[in-house]
């Protein structure tokens, strides 16, 4: 029988996008090993990864003022336990922004020292090679924020850890419930004015009182903080018809086969007891359906700044949506920020419309997303975007589905 532990940690760097240097701490083990890390350890029973990673940082590097900023994903590796017993280890790795750069490091646990390095520097002087990985995806996101410029947002920070810890203790006596944050609050590439912060939540019926209570705490803290904040309850045996619905199913379908890649879970249960979800039927189908609602979205006459505004986000999010749904048929487990989809689309599909209005919109992400009529032409291109992309995933498929579009 494999003994299993869980951990988790944190890559934090100055906030100050133009020198993103990273913490490392020194550590001499009780076995007189020498090792440099980042700030990482076991989380304790009744934590959320999250609420454990920035635990570690405070108690390690003396470091309290923590700006969320994404998921890094899970490391998971097998070893053999100092009493000869299998053991697999996973550590889920955040993305942390600071202002302090004081770090005290905790002796009684072996750190010695604190130091701030340049990334390039921090991946020669991190002992572990499997670590590398999760800086690079770092140093991905911190270059993707510098080129807008796009300035890590505190408003988002605030509402993450806000929501995380109330939600961790509002599922305290649920032990089969969670909450998983999804989307660009996930990946790092969260906008203000233009985002929306996404969360699942499972192991909960609808109607319960902790049901009832997380989606009113949701409601409350988006009227707080200015954010608009979508809460999905999972319901495995359930698919969406069409429109909306359909867009969510297929979302909750990637989040839940997805936590331990770009999906952290932010209150209540590890990932071990999430529901398992069958990967989508029929690709070519939910393309064509949410071709279709793009269409119908792009008719509808907006009669407020509002509403146009709503209009064009919508359907660039369907575009985003189905352009990562297809990725992952050809790379499960590739990440899902937009430059890999773009690049993952053109690997198999060279010059599509898909990729090139994906990565004209990702330019525009990068820049704010506040030039509304931008927006709009953008959104313009995505109904025949998706009929493309629809022509193509049929074409592999072997099928081609003949819902009309309007």
């Amino acid at each position: 029988m494999t003994r299993l532990y869980a951990s988790a940690g944190a890559i934090v760097v100055c906030a100050d996008l133009q020198h993103p240097r990273m913490l490392l701490l020194e550590q001499i083990r009780t076995t007189g090993e020498r090792q440099v890390v980042a700030p990482k350890g076991r989380i304790e029973p009744g934590e959320s990864p999250l609420i454990a990673a920035a635990r570690e940082v405070s108690e390690e590097a003396g470091l309290h003022d923590m700006r969320y900023v994404a998921y890094l994903g899970q490391e998971a590796y097998h070893f053999t336990d100092h009493d000869g017993t299998p053991a697999q280890k996973t550590v889920d790795w955040f993305l942390f922004a600071t202002t302090d750069t004081n770090a005290t490091p905790r002796q009684t646990e072996g750190f010695v020292a604190a130091q701030w390095h340049d990334l390039p520097d921090a991946l020669t002087a991190a002992s572990h090679a499997s670590f590398h990985e999760y800086v690079r995806r770092a140093d991905e996101i911190i270059a993707w924020r510098r080129s807008g410029p796009l300035d890590y947002s505190d408003t988002l920070s605030q509402t993450v850890w806000n929501f995380s810890r109330q939600a961790n203790a509002l599922l305290a006596k649920n032990p089969d419930a969670g909450v998983a944050l999804c989307g660009s609050a996930a990946r790092g590439d969260f906008i203000e004015g233009w985002s929306d912060l996404d969360l699942i939540a499972w192991g909960l019926e609808p109607a319960s009182p902790p049901a009832i209570a997380l989606r009113q705490l949701a409601d409350e803290i988006s009227h707080q903080a200015g954010i608009r904040i979508s809460l999905h309850l999972a319901h495995p045996d359930r698919d969406g018809a069409n429109g909306l619905e359909r867009l969510h199913t297929m979302k909750l379908h990637a989040v839940l086969r997805r936590t331990h890649i770009d999906v952290p879970i932010v209150a209540g249960t590890r990932a071990a007891s999430l529901p398992e979800l069958p990967h989508t039927a029929n690709l070519a189908a939910d393309i064509g359906h949410l071709r279709d609602f793009a269409y119908q979205r792009q008719a509808a006459t907006p009669t407020s700044g509002t509403d146009r505004i709503d209009r064009a986000r919508r359907t660039l999010a369907v575009l985003s949506s189905a352009a990562r749904q297809t990725a992952l048929t050809v790379d499960a487990h590739g990440l899902l920020r937009l430059p890999d989809v773009v690049a993952t689309l053109d690997h198999h599909w060279p010059d599509t419309e898909a990729a090139r209005l994906l990565d004209d919109y990702d330019a525009y992400r990068r820049t704010g997303a506040d030039d509304l009529i931008r927006a709009e032409q953008l959104a313009n291109q995505v109904p025949s975007a998706l009929e493309e992309l629809h022509h193509l995933t049929a074409a592999r498929d072997g099928r081609r589905t003949t819902i009309q579009a309007t």
